[in-house]
């Protein structure tokens, strides 16, 4: 058995009990079946999909990593198909259940009390207990992940299904955005103030008089503002390699 029709017959009784539960729409509920069919097939739009998906927890959780968007891009540059319209990109904003609201004085430097059984607590080396100890900061902050699903879901469809899984594992779901890929589009206010600044800054070289416009003393003036920046930037990048390490450091800087 390969890996794509593995990945689905172990998801699929999960997905038909997290969408019965959620009463998403009836074309929610086809694309997402559409997209498990698509993963078993190998179809490149459905690989693209699930491989946009962040992981959860995120890498490097121990050392303070709240945060894994997955794939922005990818996501949305999947191609439009009948099966699911086109790929919507989503951010889910979630925080463990902590007591709210924050008690008075409360601070980073407190604990929150009784959050884990008696035997988790005695226990210093669980991994439950080392979290709880930095509790304190989801009153502040919270995990942000990304996923990608299909645009046939809408927005309520989708904080229903985030907030099926979240209490799965435990968390709240505090905030849900999505987006797809959208033409940019100009308004007329923002033609408006393009055409301020334009006219700010022939006025301001002009004096207010166009035939003192000098195109060569323009560009000259122009480079003279820019280099200095340009040649320090320059210089600064001979000190890059001192500056820094990790697992891409050496092929992007050296």
């Amino acid at each position: 058995m390969n890996w794509s029709k593995e990945f689905r017959l172990r998801n699929k009784p999960f997905v038909e009990e997290l969408l019965n539960s959620s009463h998403v729409s009836e074309s929610c509920s086809k694309s997402i079946f559409s997209t498990l069919d698509g993963i078993e097939r190998l179809d490149d739009w459905s690989i693209q999909m699930i491989n946009s998906w962040a992981d959860f927890p995120p890498k490097g959780l121990f050392e303070g990593s709240l945060t894994d968007f997955g794939s922005y891009d990818q996501c949305l540059s999947i191609i439009d198909n009948h099966m699911i319209g086109s790929a919507q990109y989503c951010s889910l904003d979630l925080v463990p259940y902590i007591p709210r609201p924050m008690p008075k004085q409360h601070n980073l430097f407190h604990k929150i009390p009784n959050l884990l059984p008696i035997d988790i607590i005695q226990n210093k080396s669980n991994a439950l207990n080392i979290m709880a100890t930095e509790a304190s900061f989801f009153y502040w902050m919270s995990f942000r992940t990304g996923v990608c699903v299909p645009n046939k879901c809408s927005l309520n469809d989708v904080k229903s299904i985030g907030q099926l899984v979240s209490d799965k594992f435990g968390l709240e779901l505090k905030a849900v955005k999505c987006e797809i890929k959208a033409n940019i589009l100009i308004n007329s206010k923002q033609l408006f103030a393009i055409g301020i600044l334009t006219n700010y800054i022939a006025l301001s070289v002009t004096k207010g008089d166009v035939k003192r416009f000098n195109v060569v003393l323009y560009i000259v003036l122009r480079l003279a503002r820019l280099l200095p920046q340009l040649m320090i930037f320059i210089l600064l990048t001979f000190l890059l390699p001192l500056l820094g390490s990790g697992p891409l450091w050496a092929e992007v800087v050296g």
